[in-house]
Formats: structure tokens, C-alpha cells, sequence
């Protein structure tokens, strides 16, 4: 039988083996984007575990265990570890911040995407996550009618959308910022961009090494003053096909290419 999978992030489960014994408290999840009270309902009484039920725990860095509950009381659940069952080499950065640290030294997919209206951007959010994105951007365009988006609901989707598809390393998401920013921070700190646009070449793959980002427009798409500062920049322009894409189907297309 399929084991559920849920994301702890308190503890380095990549240092966890057999026999090592961690406990869960509400009282450490408040810092760790994760609500431990309300993953303990859910084991007690939506999936009516007991001391003895099994559960693959991950802790979003890289480490996934197979644990067995232990003891369940108020508040804290310890779990004994059975095997490792997964520890990803490939490590996202701390803080996933384009003006904080090299992009060069991070690497990964990086996804810069125009934030879209209604549920459309989260929509993205989520289905990028199942196709192994790294880090998201949301960013700020001529067209963009959505400045902002709510950052901790994000964190959760990406969290629920890990959970299910398997990953163990969740992608981080930056704070919303201004195309040229974001562009120009990124190709200076060593990330490659390529610009999804009408005109652009068919894409031939990532270069080696580094970090590759991948831009998408928003509803309109791009404006003609942001098509003459791409070309003015040199960034490179690819294209996702002869027909027009909804931006959430351009977010898809770009990450299946990206991991191909």
C-alpha cells in the first residue's frame, strides 16, 4: 500500500537513519511555513493513524524517510525512522533571492513568470512544482494587472504539490519584482535567460551548468517596448509553438522543455 507523504521541515531527515527518533511538536512548527496541529488532525482523525501506522516524511531540503508513529499526544508525535528512502543530491538555495545571492552558485530551473489574475498564478504555482521547477519568480510586467500575490499561500501550494507528486526538494518562491530587475540581476549574476516570445528560435536546450531561467508573459503579452529591451539586452528568445498560449499553458510547455 501507497504511504502518505508529509513535510516536516524541522528536523534534517538527510542526517536521519533506522532507529533515529524525532519529535513533532506544534511548539516548533510556527517558523517552519508548516502547522503541525493541523497535520496532526489530519493523522488522527482523518486517516485514524495509530502508534504503529506508517508515513514517508520529507523535509523539503532533499531527505525522505519511512517512519513509524510512536507516540501520539497533545501537541507532539514522535516517529522512529525505518529507512531512508530518499536523499536528492540536487540542493535548492536558502533563500532562492536573486539579490542576495549568485545565481551561478544556486544553479536550478528558475521560472520567471508574469503574475496572472484570479487563480491562474497559483494554478502555475503548482503545476510548475509537480514538473520540478527550483525557484519562482513572480514578476512584474508592462501588462501585469496583478501587482502582488500572497506569498504564504504560495509557500503552502508548493508544499501540498510536493507532497504529491514526491519531490523532496521544494522549489522556493521570490518575492513579486519588476521585469528589468529581475532580468538583469539574474543574467548578472551568471543565470542564462531565455524569454518566451513570438518570433524566438525553437529552443535547443539548457546550456551547461548554472542556472537557467525561463521567462513567461501575462495576459496581452509582451509589450513592444519590452520586446525591443530584450532584443537590446541580447537575452535569447525561444518559441513554444506557432499557436498563442494562455500563460499557465506557456508556464507548462516551458518547464517540459526545461527538463527535457
Amino acid at each position: 500500500m501507497r504511504l502518505h507523504r508529509f513535510y516536516t521541515p524541522f528536523h534534517d531527515l538527510t542526517k536521519a537513519g533506522p532507529g533515529t527518533r524525532l519529535a513533532l511538536s506544534t511548539a516548533d512548527s510556527a517558523a517552519h511555513d508548516t502547522d503541525y496541529k493541523a497535520l496532526f488532525h489530519q493523522w488522527k482523525d482523518v486517516f485514524n493513524y495509530t502508534a504503529g501506522s506508517q508515513v514517508i516524511l520529507f523535509d523539503g531540503r532533499g531527505g525522505e524517510v519511512r517512519a513509524m508513529l510512536e507516540e501520539i499526544a497533545w501537541g507532539e508525535v514522535t516517529v522512529v525512522v525505518l529507512e531512508k528512502t530518499k536523499e536528492d543530491s540536487k540542493k535548492v538555495g536558502d533563500k532562492g533571492d536573486i539579490s542576495e545571492k549568485g545565481v551561478a552558485e544556486i544553479g536550478g530551473i528558475w521560472l520567471f513568470a508574469s503574475i496572472v489574475k484570479g487563480d491562474n498564478f497559483d494554478w502555475i504555482i503548482q503545476k510548475t512544482t509537480e514538473l520540478g521547477v527550483d525557484y519562482i519568480v513572480p514578476v512584474i510586467s508592462d501588462r501585469t494587472i496583478k501587482k502582488n500575490i500572497n506569498i504564504e499561500r504560495a509557500k503552502k501550494i508548493v508544499i501540498e504539490a510536493s507532497e504529491q507528486c514526491g519531490r523532496a526538494v521544494i522549489p522556493l518562491i521570490h518575492t513579486p519584482i519588476k521585469l528589468e530587475e529581475a532580468f538583469e540581476k539574474f543574467t548578472e549574476q551568471g543565470g542564462t535567460l531565455y524569454v518566451c516570445a513570438k518570433g524566438g528560435e525553437k529552443f535547443s536546450g539548457i546550456e551547461k551548468g548554472g542556472a537557467a531561467g525561463f521567462a513567461i508573459g501575462p495576459e496581452g503579452g509582451w509589450s513592444d517596448r519590452e520586446e525591443m529591451y530584450f532584443k537590446r539586452h541580447g537575452y535569447k528568445l525561444i518559441s513554444l509553438g506557432e499557436n498563442v498560449l494562455r500563460a499557465e499553458t506557456a508556464a507548462v510547455a516551458v518547464m517540459v522543455l526545461a527538463k527535457t
